[in-house]
């Protein structure tokens, strides 16, 4: 198995696919499979969700286990769906992603249930697979995503932001459309993505439509406007200082940061200095 990451802060963002390659925890998986239903073949399973680093293979191996041992795994999956330890959830939480993954309905049908189950729900295993799904079906998680991004709970929230810069890089008015269901956010945490969302998703690539909205905000007083842009503008300086700012996306974000120095509201006119005296050192 492979899989590509990138850090952005605290958000792990995931690449939107997943190579499977020969590995031994497959192997492992399909060994135990062929003895089910035997005690000993779920306890095997159980031992490898609980041992391996990585729960996706256990769970890529369950979704993917060949035609002769299909009723095997899902015969684990149904058994244990609701099961309280944690690496297990996390192994059929993946399992029901790659069954499913055409299907983001369904996919999301089933994270709703595991979040609802006893216990600490596995927040960074539910922000992976939303991440998954939004770069493999943005259009169908416009649809789907507004009422996790509005939910009383922050982690949901938290959660469901985090595939946003996926789609962010071809339809960015969407994305600043989804983006304006938080512009009240209250939650540190979820203010301190949405400014990582819009910096890395938005200025540095469309730096019109987002520096327009950021205005708008700032000139009506949202709540989350203000750290949301100094967290943009911090992460900003992160990125021009490592050298991951192109000349094109230094010179566009400093043209319309120049238009918005005149702006009638002041924090709008703090906010595009602040941006220049980044892009002009």
């Amino acid at each position: 198995m492979r899989k590509v990451t990138k850090n952005f802060g605290e958000g792990l963002l995931v690449s939107s696919f997943y190579e499977p390659v020969s590995s031994p925890n497959k192997r492992k998986v399909l060994r135990a499979l062929e003895l089910w239903p035997d005690a000993a073949s779920r306890q095997r399973l159980i031992q490898l969700c609980n041992k391996v680093d990585r729960p996706e293979d256990v769970g890529y191996a369950l979704a993917h286990p060949g035609r002769g041992l299909r009723q095997a795994a899902d015969e684990f999956l149904e058994l244990y769906e609701s099961d309280r330890r944690s690496k297990v959830r996390q192994a059929v939480l993946y399992a029901r992603l790659f069954k499913d993954h055409d299907h983001p309905r369904e996919v999301l049908r089933e994270i709703r249930r595991v979040a609802a189950l006893p216990g600490k729900p596995h927040w960074p295993t539910i922000q992976d697979v939303l991440d998954r799904l939004w770069a493999r079906h943005p259009r169908e998680m416009f649809r789907l995503m507004p009422g996790w991004l509005t939910h009383r709970d922050a982690w949901r929230r938290w959660a469901a932001l985090q595939g946003l810069q996926y789609p962010a890089r071809k339809d960015p008015r969407s994305v600043l459309k989804v983006m304006r269901l938080l512009r009240g956010e209250k939650h540190v945490r979820v203010r301190r993505l949405l400014g990582e969302v819009l910096t890395d998703g938005l200025y540095l690539k469309h730096p019109e439509p987002a520096l327009v909205e950021m205005a708008r905000w700032l000139s009506d007083g949202a709540r989350a406007a203000g750290s949301v842009t100094r967290q943009a503008e911090k992460f900003l300086d992160q990125s021009l200082q490592e050298g991951t700012v192109s000349n094109r996306q230094r010179s566009r974000l400093k043209r319309v940061a120049r238009d918005l120095e005149d702006h009638h509201a002041a924090p709008v006119r703090a906010h595009a200095r602040r941006l220049l005296r980044s892009l002009e050192n």
